[in-house]
């Protein structure tokens, strides 16, 4: 498998580099990521999760989050943007009031920049989630492989069962309500040789997207050793990246 990348010329490549250190330079621009674990339980039984399932307090208290908040905003300065990201878990799992919650308490830090976030695997979503999504501005990102070969090997629910349809449904309603998903896909030995048909399919569903690796934590930590990418676990012309000449 060939990666190809755009032959920028060098010119253009420079004045990139400057105006990304100059947006990374503002603290308005760069903002402090906070993941909070609004649940520890899940509804599906991903193979990779980094999460336990064990937890005493499956579900984030509001006193948990009020005061978590609370003391981020002590400790970043008041000219950066701060980005709470929901994860779990599930993160959807304490409901649609507790999110409501969150968003009264935040509007009462006047001229803070905030930002929500939501990682979901889509599963629990709705219209009326969705409409206070947009009302808020909460963001919503969804956990997805790829196309379904990719994502059903390892995204799988409590009944073994696949769960891309639920997934691409998810995404599809988010774009139906006027939001932009985005999307978190698992890179691990099993598709990393397809990681153009990945791309591919983010760029034809009109899905931006990030890549994050497996995790030696939670379930994740029976498969670490078969699907994690570390040096020396992949063989000579698994992945080829091409350099642009300039």
């Amino acid at each position: 498998m060939v990666l190809q990348e755009k032959p920028y010329r060098a010119d253009t490549r420079i004045a990139m580099r400057e105006w990304i250190g100059k947006k990374n330079a503002d603290p308005a621009y760069r903002p402090f990521a906070v993941i909070m674990k609004s649940a520890d339980v899940c509804n599906y039984a991903c193979s990779y999760c980094y999460v336990e399932h064990r937890s005493a307090v499956p579900i984030m208290s509001d006193a948990t989050v009020r005061l978590a908040i609370s003391k981020i905003l002590e400790y970043v300065p008041a000219d950066r943007k701060i980005n709470f990201i929901y994860h779990g878990g599930e993160p959807l799992t304490p409901g649609l009031d507790f999110f409501k919650r969150i968003a009264d308490f935040c509007e009462t830090f006047e001229g803070r920049i905030i930002e929500n976030c939501i990682q979901t695997n889509g599963s629990l979503l709705d219209e009326e989630f969705l409409e206070f999504c947009s009302q808020r501005a909460f963001s919503v990102s969804l956990s997805i492989d790829g196309p379904r070969e990719m994502h059903d090997i390892n995204r799988k629910d409590r009944n073994g069962r696949g769960t891309f349809d639920r997934t691409m449904a998810g995404i599809e309603m988010v774009k139906s309500m006027g939001l932009a998903p985005g999307c978190v896909c698992v890179l691990h030995r099993r598709n990393i040789a397809h990681i153009d048909e990945i791309y591919s399919f983010f760029r034809e569903n009109g899905i931006h997207f990030r890549i994050n690796p497996v995790v030696r934590a939670g379930r994740a930590k029976t498969v670490y050793n078969s699907l994690s990418i570390f040096a020396g676990s992949l063989r000579r012309g698994d992945v080829q990246i091409v350099r642009p000449v300039v």
